[in-house]
């Protein structure tokens, strides 16, 4: 079967830095668009709708593919033709949003929760603040307070060290409603349970009748774990760890040496 749908993560994968899509990566997805008009390209990140926009327009993505998939699959959107249909959404639900915030009090975790106004970040610490402002400004940051709950699509746990997080996660996991994962060293993503990149793209596959075999995606981080399982060509770049490469179906270059543009010139065009 021939691809029909590339798949890619933002951060550590089509970006080559906080900011910037890599020049090679915008090159090769116009590529795509001009000689394989049938192929569809997709942006599948944990961030907001809001720092991923401009991302898509960069590439096109908005004009031509059209969607994006947010917050890790909480939120899946149709940006062609200008617009933002929410085609999809899934929030954590109060009590859970209650639940997650009660485990960072008692482990002494910090916490960045993206609420689904698509516009506003809360944190419980201030030094997030300079942190994600630093990559992320387009979001509002406001302090979470306890007595005021803020509806949640995504909520990140910052846990003190690497060490602290094997632990942490095998005391989220007990709660069975919860989707969790781990995008850096330190850094717990949690979502409701059954959210994820992968459910994410099968629900556009099938909008489309497009088959996991049909299917290219990249990623970095152990969020993208799932997706390329499921997909068939799941390509590790060369900065993701150890655990998501023994997964892969192959491994490209690094996010500052063009991986996405080598791994789609492998795969489609060779």
């Amino acid at each position: 079967m021939s691809i029909k749908l590339i798949v890619l993560d933002l951060d550590g994968t089509l970006l080559k830095s906080k900011w910037k899509v890599h020049p090679e990566n915008v090159a090769m997805i116009k590529r795509v668009y001009q000689e394989k008009p049938e192929v569809k390209v997709v942006i599948a990140t944990g961030r907001a709708p809001i720092s991923t926009i401009p991302h898509a327009r960069a590439c096109l993505i908005n004009e031509k593919a059209g969607h994006i998939i947010c917050y890790n699959g909480g939120s899946i959107i149709d940006l062609l033709n200008n617009k933002q249909e929410i085609l999809f959404e899934k929030a954590l639900s109060n009590e859970q949003g209650q639940k997650i915030l009660n485990f960072a009090k008692e482990n002494k975790l910090n916490i960045w929760g993206y609420a689904t106004d698509n516009q506003t970040a809360y944190i419980n610490h201030r030094s997030l603040k300079v942190l994600f402002v630093e990559y992320f400004n387009k979001l509002k940051v406001k302090k979470i307070k306890h007595n005021e709950l803020p509806s949640f699509y995504k909520i990140l746990l910052f846990c003190k060290n690497k060490k602290q997080v094997p632990k942490m996660l095998e005391n989220l996991d007990q709660e069975k409603d919860l989707e969790l994962a781990t995008s850096s060293h330190s850094v717990i993503e949690v979502n409701p349970i059954g959210i994820n990149k992968a459910t994410a793209v099968e629900f556009l596959a099938k909008k489309w009748n497009i088959q996991p075999e049909e299917i290219l995606a990249c990623g970095d981080g152990m969020n993208d774990y799932k997706l390329l399982e499921w997909v068939k060509y799941g390509i590790a770049m060369d900065n993701a760890p150890d655990e998501l490469k023994k997964i892969a179906y192959g491994i490209t270059a690094s996010n500052t040496e063009a991986g996405v543009a080598k791994a789609i010139q492998k795969y489609l065009f060779s």
